[in-house]
């Protein structure tokens, strides 16, 4: 194709789309910096309201979209400075420009700007998880990654800590030894400043799972480039891989298809281009898409440009990597082919994904899902339960059921499996009322079969949009419907399933919507990351276990400031003292060096200030010890943590008797 005419102007195709001009205006540029800013990460402030953290989960679990583009299509991309058309589009995926509208069961409409979509290759999948199997084939997490991703933030912390010098100066008094920067003070701690980083590289690898299918394709774009000497045959030669692509055998193939033709600004015909995407929507319908970017690589001294960073949900081992690379390999886009991309996600999204979804959903639920409420539905599955089979073939014949004990799935044609399905995806549509009660139908079914693995996976889900409902959350509730599910989800993660990321994606979801909710919530945050801290064998290794040991100490520590505490009662002073005293300890127990001494310094200081002005003189000369313990980084020595802990014990608690029951001070 010969290069374009000057004269023709430049606009994106697809249907009910606005058109997009040769420059952007002021506003799509403060779009684009407010997409590509990227600061996302949830709320740690106990002040910030209960959708931060609801927030997060959402955008965690969204639909994930395979990616499938020819040779011609990727080399346009490569020579931008991309590896591929794939590593060019994602970051777009994070967050959808504007509003996405989407319907729930109800048939009411809502609004959301923090939306996203996640791409992926098409058939990458990680090994499931065969019952028995060792405890290193677990899918997800990478969680060696992720331990050297967070032992690099810890160090990068220290550094920070020790070039700002806080927690440098030392005196005699622990009054004087803690008094605190307003830098320090605003800081919050190692767990506020470290732990989102975490946060998302545990959220940012969901497996291709057996019992779940959040990482299943919803979607699959095919990209052919107008270099393609016939793009229609390109198409259909990539329909043909995708259909032949090896999936594993529970992942549904009737996702939807997106068609991709990228033009290149710089060395094709625009109206050859344009008159090639009329034929494509005549042949394949209203599911595509003309994307214009030219095949320059941009650098930062050229004009209207802006660098792209890195997605903000990438796996662990790509963000190491990614670390590894020099500085002055920043990665730059003009703005006009950053506004063309964010177009085209968001025509995939609001016009083909998202309406997909909504009439997969409802199909799903008038013929499968419905029949199965009330008493109709109920007698019916009790029916199928005991009398499936005949008794006197139940010896000689296959279940009734279509669960595989081999693989741990049902068949994606399988009720069970469309039933799962929908629920996951009414999940990531954001109906959580719909998904909590197809998720409590589908516990009971599963544990009839005993599937325990689909049923862990049901009863995870089942807690979590529990908590995502924003009901209120009374104690009895908890221990009642909340604690149980929990409970018996975790159970069979470690025990039958030998999933040790999904008990701790588990964990860490239900201390997040916890700890933000008013009241003895934030309370049972506590408790339940104690518990993962107190698992056998343990589930964290050296960084991340500091790292949530400092987090139960920040839990206490906001509550202490939360609005909704009355001090000088339940605000769980000491016990934040405590744990912080414990989190020095254990970023000690983790590696001898001045950098990590600096993070455990940072926690004894933040212990120190909660006796201060108190007559609690043992206790300060035991947090000073510790201080001078982080002074010179050594690992060894008497546990300070230990011996405060004994002191403690030993000093008069003093109580108070509010409503009728007993309340720390």
């Amino acid at each position: 194709m010969s290069v374009s005419s000057p004269k023709t102007s430049r606009f994106a195709f697809g249907t009910r789309s606005p058109p997009l001009h040769s420059r952007p205006s002021t506003s799509s540029q403060v779009s684009l910096t407010s997409l590509f800013a990227g600061n996302t990460s949830i709320s740690t402030d106990p002040s910030q309201p209960l959708s931060d953290s609801r927030s997060f989960i959402a955008q965690a679990f969204v639909p994930h979209v395979a990616f499938l583009a020819s040779s011609d299509a990727d080399e346009i991309a490569r020579e931008k400075g991309w590896e591929d058309l794939l590593d060019l589009v994602r970051v777009f995926g994070d967050q959808v420009q504007g509003k996405v509208g989407i319907r729930d069961s109800s048939g009411q409409a809502s609004g959301y700007e923090d939306f996203g979509v996640r791409f992926t290759t098409l058939g990458s999948s990680r090994s499931p998880l065969q019952a028995g199997g060792p405890r290193s084939a677990a899918p997800g997490a990478q969680l060696d990654a992720i331990e050297r991703l967070l032992e690099r933030h810890v160090r990068e912390y220290g550094d920070h800590l020790a070039q700002t010098q806080l927690g440098l100066s030392e005196t005699s008094s622990i009054s004087s030894s803690t008094a605190p920067s307003v830098t320090e003070r605003d800081d919050g701690g190692t767990a506020v400043q470290i732990y989102p980083h975490f946060l998302r590289r545990v959220f940012s690898s969901l497996p291709v799972a057996t019992h779940e299918t959040f990482a299943h394709p919803v979607a699959c774009v095919l990209a052919v480039s107008s270099r393609h000497p016939d793009p229609i045959s390109g198409f259909t030669g990539l329909y043909t891989r995708c259909a032949q692509t090896p999936m594993p055998v529970w992942v549904d193939r009737g996702y939807l298809r997106y068609y991709l033709l990228v033009h290149d600004e710089d060395k094709d015909d625009l109206e050859e281009s344009i008159k090639v995407f009329e034929r494509i929507k005549r042949q394949f319908g209203l599911n595509c898409w003309m994307v214009r970017i030219n095949s320059r690589m941009m650098y930062g001294s050229d004009d209207d440009v802006l660098p792209v960073p890195q997605s903000l949900w990438m796996p662990a081992q790509a963000s190491l990597d990614h670390l590894d690379k020099p500085k002055d390999e920043e990665r730059y886009l003009s703005i006009p082919d950053a506004d063309a991309l964010k177009a085209f996600v968001r025509h995939l999204t609001t016009e083909a994904l998202v309406p997909f979804m909504e009439r997969q959903i409802q199909t799903w639920d008038q013929t499968i899902v419905g029949p199965r409420r009330g008493l109709t539905g109920r007698l019916s599955s009790l029916s199928r339960r005991y009398f499936g089979s005949a008794p006197s073939t139940r010896t000689s014949s296959p279940s009734h059921t279509s669960y595989d004990p081999s693989t741990g799935s049902y068949p994606p044609t399988s009720p069970e499996a469309q039933m799962r399905k929908m629920a996951d995806w009414a999940f990531m549509l954001r109906d959580w009322k719909l998904a909590n009660s197809t998720y409590e139908m589908l516990r009971k079914e599963f544990s009839s079969e005993k599937a325990f693995g689909q049923q862990a996976g049901a009863q995870e889900m089942y807690a979590i949009t529990h908590l995502m409902m924003l009901q209120p959350l009374s104690a009895r509730t908890r221990q009642e419907i909340l604690d149980p599910a929990v409970d018996s989800a975790l159970y069979s993660y470690l025990t039958r399933s030998n999933s040790p990321y999904a008990a701790l994606r588990l964990l860490l979801s239900v201390i997040e919507l916890l700890r933000v909710r008013p009241g003895s919530s934030q309370d049972a945050a506590a408790l339940w990351t104690i518990k993962l801290l107190s698992l056998q064998p343990p589930l964290l290794p050296p960084y991340a276990h500091a790292l949530m040991v400092d987090r139960v100490a920040n839990i206490y520590f906001n509550k202490n400031l939360s609005p909704s505490s009355s001090l000088p009662f339940g605000s769980r002073r000491r016990k934040a003292a405590m744990w912080a005293v414990l989190a020095a300890e254990a970023w000690l127990g983790v590696e001898e060096g001045k950098k990590v001494a600096e993070v455990a310094r940072r926690c004894a200081k933040r212990a120190g200030r909660q006796f201060e002005g108190n007559a609690w003189d043992e206790i300060s000369f035991h947090i000073r010890k510790l201080i001078e313990r982080t002074s010179t980084g050594e690992q060894k020595g008497t546990s300070v943590g230990d011996e405060l802990e004994e002191k403690m014990e030993k000093m008069a608690v003093q109580e108070a008797v509010v409503d009728g029951e007993k309340v720390e001070v």
